[in-house]
Formats: structure tokens, C-alpha cells, sequence
């Protein structure tokens, strides 16, 4: 006989076993689908939090566990010399030098990247203020002497990240050429806000007169700042930019603080601000009393390398971060790490793990208890079999052909019972975890609310491209588990490793039974 027809009259023939048999695979089916779903569901949810964040990175250096860590591990005093002296070894062994960034850029989940140096400038120009009249007092924060305070970006490509990643557009005029950002020599040109163009009365063309101060302590019967060293350059304006909606804050006062920072910095050409950081460590060097030559011969060797205190990768896919991230630890010294945007969403993430671990916690007890209790089951029923499988071996039939039979058995109720289980268990999955997943999105939102919110560290250089946070109701917009080809697959997939490795622990146990054994 065949062995297709040998596996269908044995189906019939015991169709109240193979009706127990799918009842128990679909049973099962129903908690491993269901569960699965859930996970496939929050994978793929994540993903597309993920791509809705900006796709902008950074790194930065954990500089407080760097000191724990030197002091704990060599059980030091943090106010002894010797401490101080292996922090600074550290500091210089843990330094990222721009070919550090350059290697990173040419990682194949970046598409862009840039670094740049900010320093202050000064001026006697006015100070734009915020949009927001309410905050226009923020102006007098940057006024010294009779100076107002200025941020020079010193970028090293003419279409700069905030360019490509649109926070400013020119407007006016035109952006840096490659000569521009790349010649070593001092080229005095600069990108102003029409805001601040407009306050001074300034136009492309216009030259304007810029200060570099080396300022001392404090004099509080001048009320100003002693001014230790002073080197005026002029700058001409080459182009004029406006800021775009992209720019979010989580209150009105932190927005016009970020958008008075914007509209009063200055871009120039890497060169330019690296000569005011020159200076600056030149008159440190020359006035400071504070700092011993060590110090001094320290700062001097840690930047020898090149200086940058901003820097902006931005990937082709917000998905890739992990992969991107586990790419940069190869490439980056110890106690660096890289930053993204994802805590904009960290109460949907809480949500999402919690929900994700409740589904692991089902799907890993069910694959458990379908292997213990089909294999069970169907030792039960091949146990009953044992003489029609002992006449089959004892007629010559091969063995493996008889293993192959009763594999086939299995397999064909469990396709129709796994069938079903797949479809309505990715139904139920659906209001299921809608309902967890609603509950713990509350719950996530009431302790953060409970908990004060400090600063982020590394969000300074992030915080222009922050995203709004999404509410409940959005979330459970975007949720969906809807089977598609991936999840189909992968539930197949572990639904037939689960029915084999169910079948052959019992087929191993009848099998090594000789035909005469199970015929007396």
C-alpha cells in the first residue's frame, strides 16, 4: 500500500484520536498564536515609532561613569592628586578625534554626518528675541559689558546638518563653499537669522564687527566681568536663514529659549571658530592661576587631534539605530554611547515592553506545555499502534518509511487545527492586547507625571529635532497587528519544529521496540 493511502485509511479509520489531536494542537495553537501575534505586532509598532522619529544621532562621552569608575575599581580619594592625574589619562585615552567620526560616518546606516565647533563671540549688535514677546526679557542673559554674547558653529560642509535635516533654510544669499569650510586659513564669512538681520539692519554684503574676550573673574563694584585679552575680526554676511516649524519644546519658555539660541547663532567656517578657540586657550595659558602646566600641557594634547563639541549623524532609517549602535561600540572608546530621540516615546515604550514580556511569558509556557502534552498524547496513541507498527516492521517494511507515515499523520491534522488556531488566535490577540496595551499606556503616563523630569544628558545637541509625544488614543490608531507574509511564516515555522519534536520523542521510544517485542 502506498504510504499516502496508508496515512489517509488511518486517518479515518481513528477519527476520534485525530479529532482529540486537533482539538488539543488548536487548543495550543491558540495561545502560541495569539502570543506571537502580540510580539509580531509590538516589533513592528516599535519599527514604526522609530521611523517617525528624526533620523539624527549622537554620541557622547559618560564622563561621571568614567570617574566612578576610576575611583571605585583603584579605591581612590576623588581629591587626590593621584586621582586627578588617572582621570585625565582616562579622559585622554577615551578622546574621539574627528577620523574617530569620519569612520563612523562611513557606516553603511549613515547617510550624512557632520561635526562642528561652538564657541562664544561678541558684539555690540542687538540681540534677536524670541517670537514670543511674553519671554523678550531672555535678551539680557547674554548682555556683558557692553557686549551682547554670540554663538559661533563652526561647520566643516557647506549643506550643514541643520540645512539637511531642515531646521534652517536660507532665504537670503547663499551658503558656504567647499573652500570656504575646508581651507585652513581664516575665511570671515558667516550665516546670520533674518530675525537678527533685521534688528541691526543688516543685508548680505554687510560687514560686521565681531570680538573674541578672554574674560576673568567677576567685579562686582564694576558689575561686569574683567576683560583679560580682547582681538576684534570682521565678518561678512554671505546669507540669511529662517527658522522652520521642525523646531518642538515641551513649554513655551524652553521654545523661545531654543528658538533665541537659534536665531542668535552665527554659522561660520570651521576655521573661523577654531581660531576663537585658539585664543581663548592661548589667554588661559597666559592669565589663568587656577591651572598647574600639567593641566595646561593636558589641554594642549587632548584637542592636538582636532576639537568638535557637536555632532549630528543622521541614518537612512531610524529602525537601523541598534544596528548602527553595536557598529559604533566597535569603532568608539570606552564610556562613549550613542544618543537618539527615543525617549520622546518612553511611555509608549514602557507600554510596549510590559505587553511584549506578558506575550513572551505566554508563547515560551505554551510551545512548553504543546511539546509535553502532544508528546504525551501522542505516545498514547502510537503505544496503542504498537502491534499494527510491529506488523508493518516485521513484513519488511523499512523503518524509516513507517516513521515518515505516522510523522505525516501528525502533520496533516496539525496543519488544519494550526490553520485555524493562526486566525482566530491573531483575532483575539488583537482586542486582547489593544486592551493591555491601553491599560498600561495610563499607567505609564501617571508614574511619569508622579516622577520630576531632570534634563536628558546629550540632548542638548538633540533638542532642536524632538518630536511631540504621542497620546493613547494615536497609539491605538497606529497599532495593528494585521498577518502579513512575515508572521505567517515564522508561525508555521515554529508550529511544525513544535509537532515534529512532539512526534519524534515518542516515535523514538516505539521505534527502537524489535517487531518481535511488540508482537508478544
Amino acid at each position: 500500500m502506498k504510504l499516502s493511502s496508508r496515512v489517509v485509511l488511518s486517518l479515518k479509520r481513528n477519527i476520534s484520536r485525530t479529532v482529540l489531536l486537533s482539538l488539543l494542537i488548536f487548543v495550543l495553537g491558540l495561545f502560541v498564536s495569539s502570543a506571537f501575534s502580540i510580539r509580531q505586532g509590538i516589533i513592528q509598532t516599535e519599527r514604526n515609532l522609530r521611523r517617525r522619529l528624526p533620523p539624527v544621532v549622537t554620541i557622547e562621552h559618560n564622563v561621571q561613569t568614567m570617574e566612578n569608575y576610576v575611583l571605585e575599581s583603584l579605591q581612590l580619594d576623588p581629591l587626590s592628586p593621584d586621582a586627578q592625574s588617572l582621570i585625565r589619562d582616562f579622559w585622554y585615552e577615551s578622546r574621539v578625534t574627528p577620523a574617530m567620526i569620519s569612520e563612523i560616518g562611513s557606516l553603511p546606516q549613515v547617510s550624512e554626518y557632520d561635526f562642528s565647533q561652538i564657541i562664544s563671540s561678541y558684539s555690540e549688535l542687538q540681540l534677536a528675541p524670541p517670537s514670543n514677546t511674553e519671554f523678550a526679557h531672555l535678551v539680557e542673559m547674554g548682555f556683558i559689558d557692553n557686549f551682547n554674547s554670540f554663538l559661533l558653529n563652526g561647520v566643516n560642509r557647506p549643506i550643514f546638518s541643520d540645512i539637511s535635516t531642515s531646521l534652517v533654510e536660507i532665504v537670503a544669499g547663499r551658503t558656504f563653499t567647499e573652500a570656504e569650510t575646508n581651507n585652513a586659513d581664516l575665511i570671515n564669512v558667516g550665516l546670520i537669522s533674518a530675525s537678527l538681520a533685521d534688528i541691526n539692519s543688516l543685508t548680505v554684503g554687510s560687514v560686521v564687527t565681531f570680538s573674541h574676550l578672554s574674560l576673568g573673574e567677576f567685579d562686582f563694584s564694576a558689575e561686569g566681568f574683567n576683560i583679560l585679552a580682547q582681538r576684534n575680526f570682521e565678518l561678512e554676511i554671505i546669507g540669511i536663514f529662517e527658522l522652520t516649524d521642525i523646531l518642538v519644546a515641551v513649554d513655551e519658555e524652553e521654545m523661545a529659549l531654543s528658538e533665541m539660541e537659534l536665531l542668535n547663532q552665527i554659522y561660520v567656517p570651521f576655521a573661523v571658530a577654531e581660531d576663537a578657540r585658539l585664543f581663548h586657550l592661548e589667554n588661559t595659558a597666559e592669565n589663568s592661576i587656577d591651572l598647574d602646566d600639567e593641566m595646561l600641557s593636558f589641554i594642549e594634547n587632548f584637542f592636538s587631534e582636532g576639537f568638535w563639541n557637536r555632532v549630528l549623524f543622521l541614518l537612512d532609517d531610524p529602525a537601523e539605530i541598534d544596528e548602527f549602535e553595536q557598529a559604533v561600540k566597535e569603532i568608539l572608546p570606552p564610556f562613549w554611547e550613542v544618543l537618539d530621540l527615543s525617549n520622546a516615546y518612553a511611555n509608549i515604550s514602557g507600554a510596549l515592553e510590559i505587553v511584549d514580556q506578558i506575550a513572551q511569558g505566554i508563547m515560551w509556557m505554551s510551545i512548553v506545555v504543546a511539546v509535553v502534552s502532544l508528546s504525551l498524547l501522542i505516545l498514547l496513541f502510537f503505544n496503542d499502534r504498537k502491534r499494527e507498527i510491529g506488523i508493518y516492521l516485521a513484513l519488511g517494511e523499512k523503518r524509516v518509511k513507517v516513521i515518515l507515515g505516522l510523522i505525516f499523520e501528525v502533520l496533516i491534522v496539525g496543519i488544519v487545527a494550526i490553520t485555524l488556531s493562526l486566525f482566530i488566535g491573531n483575532n483575539l490577540a488583537q482586542q486582547l492586547s489593544e486592551t493591555l496595551l491601553k491599560a498600561e499606556l495610563v499607567n505609564q503616563q501617571q508614574l511619569n507625571e508622579s516622577i520630576p523630569q531632570g534634563h536628558t544628558p546629550g540632548l542638548d545637541v538633540l533638542r532642536f529635532f524632538s518630536p511631540p509625544e504621542f497620546d493613547v488614543e494615536e497609539l491605538l490608531e497606529n497599532y495593528d497587528i494585521t498577518l502579513n507574509y512575515t508572521v505567517v511564516f515564522l508561525f508555521y515555522g515554529l508550529s511544525f519544529i513544535i509537532l515534529i519534536v512532539s512526534t519524534f520523542i515518542p516515535l523514538f521510544y516505539i521505534t527502537q521496540i524489535k517487531p518481535k517485542q511488540i508482537l508478544l
